[in-house]
């Protein structure tokens, strides 16, 4: 993410407020225009109807007087005032209607805004960075909040400009009026702000808090039949809501203390502030006792002093809202704003070849970590090879594939692919060439055919070769008795839906691979969830049918390792052995112990 502490601690409010303001305007400028002008309206309107009603008050108050009848006046101030009240319901409608609209496009918005842009633009690398993963889920966890900010905004820009048309209307009778108007908010402005910026600091002290009550709470529901029978069969259901409760209830707790202390603040502050509207009041009716101003306009400015009170109220607790949640805004800039690690070449490879993949000297440890996992590792993977790496566990298998993906740089050495240092090529072009199945395989709630699609967007979608790709995956049979075949969504909570058991879901996943046409698989366990004879086929059609791509896979399922052209042993990050499985089977070494043990 490429910041340090000093460096954050020097982005200012109105830069982040500004980011988060061009973020929702740009994803629709019309509506939030139109939105901003209905707040103005919406603040304008109360001393447009005052004003209206002052006008008819003094009307007939004249025409009492004078003993005359209905004039042409008093008739022109009633039809006003009708005239006011039916633009104020219009008006009032056309707010409901477009806060409506907001709540409507506001989740759509914050996907693009927040949570798409950050997960998509962030490197694998961050998913395994526990400072990156607690800083998106502060923001996700909150996400909500950057709609309220900008509303904010909105609100104290159109208010904004209300508060000052009705101070000048004010100062335009007594500058004293705007001058005990303010002595009377500043007070519960004070403690808006002390308090209202202890609220928002608790929500970001405590968001841990809130993380660990969501993951306690969202462990309660399971969508798989089997994890809920393990919940109820060990009954921790009830222990999972207690510790919920638990971590709510801290986080709960702070915010009732402190709102404590605000209410006696609040009382203090609400005396002073009425004392301050007394003299106002005082003012505003030695102006009519001297006959400065009519009973109409008393009216008037009594409104206006009403509406410059709640208007300034109001800003000021949205400015504090705003300023409070500049930690927040901080870390959401700080992860749309991400630097990459690693920084992607230009060279493109030929993709209608094979790919030949080298290690050269290869040592690498983990950031902020002093083991190294690999120290001087070499070997090769020949173009249109089928290589399995084998091992006991934390040997190194998964992070040699984490290199291989440039997940990761190596500390020392180089990994070449087609004779190219790897870190010269274009990343995207390169993934293109790869068929990728991790153990814990990605299982989208999609119809069988995007599933199987997903494999390789970029090519036109085409139906027989999905169908194709499942064949070879051993998939075909359990998706034509599913109830709309191919079209079946794979989430029980639509209708029709099925949920796969955990050897369909993988050989769905095989499917994709075989889908992509890649020119060099990469497979970590990609049977483990499937019967022996399944297996037994999937790897025949894997050999049979990748002929012109390169295979590395991890397994430690020894019957399909045997099969492979070569297998590379490692152990505490070096290689061991490698050869074929007779010829290591007669060295009795690693590679020996490993298979007897798993047949006897």
């Amino acid at each position: 993410m490429g910041k340090n502490k000093n460096t954050k601690s020097k982005i200012s409010i109105f830069k982040l407020v500004f980011f988060v303001l061009k973020e929702f305007w740009k994803q629709n400028p019309w509506f939030y225009f139109f939105l901003i002008v209905v707040i103005f309206l919406v603040a304008m309107l109360p001393s447009l109807e005052q004003f209206a009603i002052g006008r008819v008050i003094d009307r007939f108050v004249e025409m009492a007087v004078s003993g005359l009848g209905w004039t042409s006046t008093a008739w022109w101030s009633l039809l006003s005032l009708v005239g006011v009240f039916i633009l104020t319901a219009f008006v009032y409608r056309l707010e409901t209607f477009m806060h409506q609209m907001d709540s409507s496009l506001s989740n759509l918005y914050l996907d693009k805004i927040a949570a798409f842009p950050i997960f998509l633009e962030s490197e694998p690398q961050n998913m395994e960075d526990p400072d990156f993963v607690y800083k998106f889920s502060k923001v996700q966890h909150n996400v909500w909040r950057l709609n309220r900010i900008f509303f904010d905004v909105l609100e104290i820009v159109a208010k904004g400009v209300a508060t000052v048309v009705v101070a000048v209307l004010l100062i335009s009778f007594s500058p004293l009026l705007v001058v005990f108007l303010l002595a009377a908010v500043i007070p519960g402005a004070i403690v808006s702000y002390v308090y209202g910026k202890r609220v928002w600091s608790i929500w970001d002290l405590s968001g841990a808090k809130k993380i660990l009550y969501t993951s306690y709470r969202w462990s309660l529901y399971h969508e798989d039949l089997d994890s809920f029978q393990e919940m109820k069969v060990n009954d921790y259901g009830p222990y999972l809501m207690e510790r919920a409760n638990h971590y709510h209830y801290l986080f709960i707790n702070e915010l009732i203390r402190n709102e404590k202390k605000r209410l006696y603040s609040e009382l203090f502050a609400g005396i002073f502030e009425n004392v301050a509207m007394g003299a106002v009041l005082y003012l505003v009716l030695s102006l009519f006792l001297g006959g400065a101003i009519t009973v109409g306009t008393f009216y008037f400015i009594y409104g206006l002093l009403l509406s410059f009170r709640v208007y300034s109220q109001g800003l000021l607790r949205r400015v504090v809202a705003v300023q409070a949640d500049k930690n927040y805004l901080e870390t959401f800039y700080e992860l749309r704003h991400q630097k990459r690690k690693i920084v992607p070449g230009h060279i493109q490879l030929d993709n209608k070849q094979p790919l030949s993949i080298e290690f050269k000297n290869v040592s690498f440890k983990y950031p902020k970590t002093n083991k190294w996992v690999f120290q001087g590792l070499s070997f090769k993977v020949s173009a249109d090879d089928d290589v399995a790496i084998v091992g006991q566990n934390g040997a190194g298998k998964t992070t040699l594939i984490k290199l291989l993906l440039r997940i990761y740089d190596p500390n020392k050495g180089k990994i070449l692919v087609n004779g190219h240092d790897l870190k010269k090529l274009d990343l995207d072009a390169y993934y293109k060439l790869l068929g990728l199945l991790f153990q814990s395989f990605s299982k989208p709630s999609v119809k069988v055919e995007e599933n199987i699609y997903l494999g390789n967007i970029h090519r036109k979608f085409n139906l027989e070769e999905i169908k194709d790709a499942a064949r070879k995956a051993e998939a075909d049979g359990f998706i034509e008795k599913y109830p709309h075949q191919y079209e079946t969504f794979l989430n029980k909570e639509m209708k029709g839906g099925i949920l796969p058991s955990g050897g369909q879901w993988q050989r769905l996943a095989i499917a994709r691979v075989f889908f992509k046409k890649p020119k060099l698989m990469i497979l970590d366990e990609p049977t483990s969830a499937i019967d022996a004879l399944a297996e037994e086929q999937i790897f025949n059609n894997l050999y049979e049918y990748g002929k012109d791509t390169t295979m590395l896979f991890i397994s430690h399922r020894f019957a399909t390792v045997r099969k492979a052209k070569r297998i590379i042993v490692i152990e505490n990050g070096r290689i061991v052995e490698q050869g074929e499985h007779d010829e290591l089977m007669v060295n009795d070494g690693l590679y020996a112990k490993m298979y007897q043990a798993q047949q006897s």
